[in-house]
């Protein structure tokens, strides 16, 4: 089967063609990167070191020991919730809650344990959120 292109149709990608490359982005080589970091148990501000001369916009460091406790009393909590949604009201309700409801309470509660798992909220409680030692901090 053969596939003719017309003229117009030709002429439409050439000049989409020129467009996209002409709006492409270059960074010159001697540009700062905009960067962020992402890391587990004070890996990120360890890495930080390796692009010091670039611009850093987002760290994250997480306590791997805080984010596995949230995590499993997050899901402790939403087994308990689904329970006593399902014991004490209607099967309607149940399949209501468990469909659409549980979603939005999931991610709420996910938000709320990587909060605690950077140590941004209940910071003294148990156990105590471990800054990165002052020598891989940079």
């Amino acid at each position: 089967m053969s596939t003719q292109i017309t003229r117009r149709r030709f002429v439409q990608q050439g000049v989409f063609t020129i467009l996209a490359a002409g709006s492409a982005r270059t960074y010159a080589a001697n540009e700062k990167l905009n960067i962020g970091i992402v890391g587990v148990a004070n890996r990120a501000k360890a890495n930080l070191n390796g692009v010091a001369g670039e611009n850093i916009v987002a760290l994250c460091d997480i306590d791997a020991g805080r984010l596995g406790i949230g995590m499993g009393l997050m899901g402790a909590a939403m087994a308990a919730l689904n329970l006593i949604v399902a014991l004490y009201t209607s099967t309607d309700v149940w399949l209501f809650y468990s469909t659409f409801a549980d979603f939005v309470v999931s991610m709420a509660l996910i938000l709320i344990v990587f909060q605690y798992a950077q140590g941004k909220i209940w910071r003294e409680t148990w156990p105590r959120y471990r800054p990165p030692p002052a020598d891989e901090a940079g």
